[in-house]
């Protein structure tokens, strides 16, 4: 068994990779803008990662996917920064469709392994009660 998992998973090489995409960004703005935007931002990016290997590690599958929900509404967070810092003319649209074109990457991905953990739920082994000796 591989205790880090993750880190073979293409959803989470792609979410490392979106996270120093938006480390990167943010590293170039101005004052005003890195103070508005940079905690919230980063933070967003990073929990996509760090739920995807948190969920990972967890035994249940409710705790798997709820990770990966995690996950999920992390992913929308950082499309919405973007979208706003777009808008607002602080990343280019070529920017903005690169980080796009990787969290939709991301959700299917995420969405795909939740439905797959649905349909083949793991069977665990029930642990037998303790009885003491008499």
């Amino acid at each position: 068994m591989n205790i880090f998992r993750y880190l073979d998973w293409p959803m989470y090489k792609e979410a490392r990779e979106l996270n120093f995409l938006v480390e990167s960004i943010v590293k170039r703005f101005p004052y005003d803008i890195k103070k508005k935007y940079s905690n919230q931002w980063n933070s967003a990016s990073l929990s996509i990662c760090l739920n995807i290997a948190e969920g990972a590690g967890r035994y249940s599958d409710a705790e798997l996917c709820r990770h990966f929900d995690i996950s999920l509404g992390s992913t929308s967070e950082v499309v919405s920064c973007a979208d706003n810092l777009k808008h607002n003319n602080h990343i280019s649209c070529d920017e903005f469709n690169d980080i796009l074109k990787k969290a939709i990457s991301i959700s299917k991905q995420l969405q795909g392994m939740k439905n797959d953990t649905y349909k083949n739920p793991r069977i665990f082994k029930k642990k037998t009660e303790y009885s003491p000796k008499t």
